[in-house]
Order: C-alpha cells, then sequence, then structure tokens
C-alpha cells in the first residue's frame, strides 16, 4: 500500500509539473545543441533491452529524492540523478515528441538542457525551459525529434546529470504525403495555417531549424488538429534546410503542418510552403518554389474558399 501511495505522489508531482509548464503554448528561446562526450553518468550503463541496438542505456536509480520546497517530501521512484545528487527528472517523462518535464536542480541555478542522438544522423532536441520555477523545482519542455538511442546532457551550476535512453519507433499515423491537389491535403487532415516566424535557431551542423511560429489564420478549420491552430498559438517548426526553402525571421508564410508522429514539419515544403504578403490587397500569397502547382489562388480569401469546397466535396 505504502508503495502505491509514493506512485500516486509520484504522479501527482508532474501533473502539477505540467501546469507549470506553459511554455508548451507559448514557448520561449529553443536551445538545440550536440552534447558533450564524456563526464559521469547517473547510475550504472547497461546494455539496450529489447531493441538489439547497442545504446548503452543508462540504470535509473530508485530513490527519494531531498525535501523540495515544490513539494515535500517527495516520493520514492525511478530517476535519473547527477553524480553530486544536485539534478533529478523522472524517468518516465521521457520519450519520442513533445513532452513536459519536471527537473530538481539546485536552487537559484539556470538549468540548460542538451541532446543528441548517438546511432545516427538526426536533427538535434529542442528544450525550452520555463522561466517560472519554484525553488529548486524547473519546468521545461522537450521535444525528442526521432527514434533512437538518445544522451540527454542537463547542467546547473555545479551539477552536470547524463543518461541515455532508447526511444523506439511509432507507428506512421498519418499515410503518405501527397500534395498532387487541396483534395490531398484534405484528405490527410493536414493543418493549413499562416503563421509568423518569431525565432529561427539553426544546429551547428547547419542542417536542421528550430523555429517558433505563431498562427495568424486557419485555413482549414475542420482538421483534428484545429485546437493548435487558434490565432495567436506558437508551434514549434523543425526544419529540414536541405529540403526546404530559407524562412525568415519576422516573414509570414502559408504552411501546411503534420506532426504524426513527431514534431511539426511542413507537408511537401517545394509544393506547399508559399510567403504572404500581408501589405498587399488580400494578403497576397507568393509561392517560395517557382514550380509550385497546388495553390491556383493568388489570394489567402481565394485559397480559403478552395480548401473548403474541397473539404465539402469530400463529405459527399
Amino acid at each position: 500500500m505504502d508503495c502505491l501511495r509514493g506512485v500516486w505522489r509520484l504522479v501527482a508531482l508532474f501533473v502539477v509539473a505540467l501546469a507549470l509548464a506553459g511554455c508548451a503554448a507559448e514557448p520561449g528561446g529553443p536551445q538545440p545543441s550536440s552534447a558533450e562526450t564524456g563526464g559521469e553518468t547517473a547510475g550504472s550503463a547497461a546494455a539496450a533491452a529489447n531493441p538489439g541496438a547497442d545504446c548503452p542505456v543508462t540504470t535509473p536509480v530508485t530513490a527519494t529524492p531531498p525535501d523540495s520546497q515544490f513539494r515535500s517530501p517527495l516520493p520514492t521512484g525511478a530517476y535519473f540523478v547527477s553524480a553530486d545528487r544536485g539534478i533529478w527528472t523522472a524517468v518516465a517523462a521521457w520519450g519520442l515528441g513533445s513532452r513536459k518535464v519536471g527537473w530538481i536542480k539546485p536552487e537559484g541555478s539556470t538549468l540548460t538542457v542538451l541532446g543528441r542522438r548517438l546511432d545516427g544522423d538526426a536533427a538535434p532536441l529542442w528544450a525550452d525551459i520555463s522561466e517560472r520555477s519554484v525553488g529548486d523545482f524547473q519546468s521545461s519542455r522537450v521535444i525528442i525529434p526521432s527514434a533512437g538511442c538518445w544522451e540527454i546532457e542537463a547542467r546547473a551550476k555545479d551539477s552536470l546529470l547524463r543518461f541515455v535512453f532508447f526511444v523506439p519507433q511509432r507507428p506512421d499515423s498519418g499515410g503518405a504525403s501527397s500534395c498532387e491537389n487541396i483534395g490531398e491535403v484534405v484528405r490527410l487532415d493536414r493543418l493549413v495555417v499562416t503563421g509568423r516566424v518569431e525565432s529561427n535557431t539553426v544546429d551547428a551542423s547547419g542542417r536542421w531549424a528550430w523555429q517558433s511560429v505563431r498562427v495568424t489564420r486557419n485555413l482549414y478549420p475542420y482538421s483534428w488538429y484545429r485546437e493548435h491552430a487558434s490565432v495567436g498559438r506558437m508551434l514549434t517548426l523543425l526544419q529540414d534546410t536541405a529540403r526546404e526553402s530559407p524562412r525568415a525571421e519576422g516573414a509570414e508564410y502559408l504552411l501546411v503542418l503534420h506532426s504524426d508522429p513527431w514534431p511539426w514539419q511542413v507537408t511537401c515544403p517545394q509544393q506547399t510552403v508559399a510567403a504572404v504578403d500581408q501589405k498587399q490587397d488580400s494578403a497576397r500569397v507568393l509561392p517560395l518554389a517557382p514550380d509550385q502547382t497546388l495553390w491556383a489562388g493568388t489570394t489567402l480569401p481565394e485559397i480559403e474558399n478552395q480548401i473548403a469546397l474541397a473539404y465539402r466535396s469530400s463529405r459527399r
């Protein structure tokens, strides 16, 4: 019974952590980077259990954290813990896609979180550290953009925590992307919005960029993604600069997006992305690629009408 109480207290801790991590709706500056190699790792390393890959998964520590100003006492459970026991985070918080993650760190310190994939080329981790914290408790939002073997590094004051875990692949839920016409976009239930790029952070390789995009208009209000498309909502997009035209900070774009099963990305970037000139009457749309064929209209109202017609046709 005492064990069950401990489990439920752990659940309650991270439910409150989610409330503190309000950065999910309006994320701050991203921190993509590659973690350095070496250094001490919390717990002992063991071979990956089921994937079969050579992933030196870190064995978590089962322990009771020190009394925290956030919640006292904290429950006994499975944690990744730094060697000096200054940084703690729960094991269950880590996985593919966007997650809210709570940390215990030295009080008054600034937490940085970096991450890299060990078993292949991939976009780096994206970490948004909330400016709101309670004593030694820190909330954050983290995006793991691909399956595989991941190393995470967290630093605060003189404390260093490194741990490794394996992220399994999820089944593709969206089907193959096709942008031959607007009907295909509607069939795949994509999010179609205009958005202004508020920040653009490119990783050290120059290949990947994380962009914070604020929604300015929802052109396809029927998608099950619609809760993400309200005006003013902030979306975090992963851009492959080798495949996509540059998108500048402060500029506004027409975007077709998907997130199945990991971060928001542009669907068919060479066919769908267009700049939006709000200075022109009716918000003129300017394709970025010369051979772009998806949008027959030249203004946002025209395109919005085409999408509505395609949706009604698909419901017949």
